[in-house]
């Protein structure tokens, strides 16, 4: 019963990685590939995409916004279940120590994160950035924000900044994509 429940707790988190590389995938969709030489000179630096860059493509997907919607559900649903996954272990008298140590401190990181994540996005909005959301996982940052014009390089160190102070990330692991 104990190794069932690490395989669950491991099947969500992977589940949740997936869903965050979906997401990023959809947003990164048709951008131009960065070679070694550039990633070299910009080590350290925040990256700034744009969802519209490269090939125009013909919209066949839900407008932009209801992507940030639906992004915002998905990364709630599966954190919701994930923490109700890691409560039911730590909850259970059957569970190892070692067991209820991993799920509490899982659940703390979790905690962590969901906040940090709510932080950020309510001083972007303040910022004039209306509507974004931030995925932290790992201590990586990706942080998508809806914006009709193009994202100055100013735009890029403001998302940077407030990431690294509210987020505790470092610059090189925060990538900012924009959706128009």
């Amino acid at each position: 019963m104990e190794k069932n429940r690490k395989y669950i707790v491991l099947t969500i988190l992977v589940a949740m990685v997936a869903v965050a590389g979906y997401l990023n995938r959809n947003y990164n969709d048709g951008l131009p590939v960065v070679s070694e030489e550039t990633a070299a000179e910009t080590a350290g630096e925040a990256t700034m995409v744009s969802a519209k860059a490269g090939k125009p493509k013909q919209e066949t997907k839900a407008p932009e916004s209801d992507a940030l919607k639906d992004a915002k559900t998905a990364k709630d649903t599966s954190r919701s279940r994930a923490m109700e996954l890691l409560n039911s272990i730590i909850n259970d008298e059957n569970s190892g120590n070692e067991n209820r140590e991993k799920a509490t401190d899982e659940l703390a990181q979790m905690s962590k994160n969901m906040e940090a994540e709510g932080v950020i996005e309510g001083i972007l909005k303040t910022k004039g950035f209306e509507k974004s959301v931030v995925f932290i996982t790992n201590g990586i940052a990706t942080v998508a924000v809806k914006s009709d014009k193009s994202l100055s390089a100013s735009d890029v160190a403001k998302i940077q900044d407030v990431v690294k102070n509210n987020g505790n990330i470092s610059g090189e692991k925060i990538t900012i994509t924009q959706v128009k």
